[in-house]
């Protein structure tokens, strides 16, 4: 059933794909390791700033760095996880996407798999840095010479990101498959899952892929025969539809940027908007 959506939604949207899209400027690394590092420990109380975070994605090194930070001991540092994951992503490179599910489907070392508050949010947030790399990708795919190894590099880790988050909201029981490990704040399994789904679809929305867009309307048109089927209190079920609405209405917003992410934020930010409500409470991007 997933890939069969996900093969209708990549037919539907691919012929917006690749309209109206710009070339990304790519300029020199004038940062060091010790810069990241800095960005990386400095608390964020609005988010991530994107503009700042993407001034890394021309240092060759930045994105081996959160890498090695987001799979071995560096990602350890209570309060800088959570940077570390929002900023691989932010670079947009492709190479982060196995390294994040890992980590995100991993417990992390912990003996007992509960996980710590910090932890526990990084790991929630890992799909809204698979869609900031897939709006990246999309940028990219703009540019490339499609035909070449490069395109199809970037045409699988596409598809990789776009399977995984379309699965995450549509198979009730992914990511019980997919997690061992609890959270503090979730009273039981089913929670933590739903909260997944929530992340995933907001993460579907930030991306501004069309075909992400074409599986969030037959979500939303579809949710009482999708959601009813898994017993999702009534709560839960209005906030999920609305999260996919507002979702929807993101994604539509962000595509109008051929530039990408980098361009959806500054445009907000010179029309003077607050965008701490659009991504998540408390704020991760901005």
């Amino acid at each position: 059933w997933v890939s069969a959506v996900c093969r209708t939604a990549l037919i539907l949207c691919s012929a917006t794909l690749f309209a109206n899209v710009g070339i990304a400027g790519v300029s020199p690394c004038t940062k060091l390791p010790e810069d990241l590092t800095t960005f990386l420990q400095i608390p964020h109380p609005r988010g991530i700033p994107f503009a700042e975070a993407r001034q890394f994605s021309s240092c060759s090194w930045a994105i081996q760095s959160l890498i090695s930070a987001i799979s071995g001991s560096g990602g350890r540092t209570p309060g800088t996880i959570v940077n570390v994951v929002l900023t691989a992503g932010i670079l947009g490179q492709a190479e982060a996407v196995e390294p994040l599910i890992d980590f995100l489907e991993s417990d992390s070392g912990y003996r007992d798999r509960t996980m710590p508050y910090e932890f526990y949010l990084a790991k929630a947030n890992v799909p809204i840095a698979l869609a900031c790399i897939l709006n990246q990708i999309n940028v990219e795919l703009a540019r490339v010479n499609t035909s070449n190894s490069e395109g199809d590099s970037l045409r699988a880790a596409r598809r990789r990101i776009l399977d995984y988050l379309v699965e995450a909201i549509s198979d009730a029981d992914s990511w019980e498959r997919k997690i061992t490990w609890r959270s503090q704040l979730d009273s039981d399994a089913r929670d933590r899952d739903l909260y997944l789904v929530k992340k995933s679809i907001q993460g579907l929305g930030l991306s501004g892929d069309p075909a992400a867009a074409c599986v969030l309307s037959w979500t939303f048109h579809e949710q009482a025969r999708h959601w009813g089927k898994i017993g999702i209190a009534p709560a839960d079920f209005s906030q999920l539809s609305a999260i996919t609405r507002d979702s929807l209405a993101l994604n539509h917003d962000v595509a109008r940027f051929p530039n990408g992410l980098m361009q959806y934020y500054e445009s907000k930010k010179r029309e003077g908007r607050d965008l701490k409500t659009q991504i998540a409470k408390p704020p991760l991007l901005w």
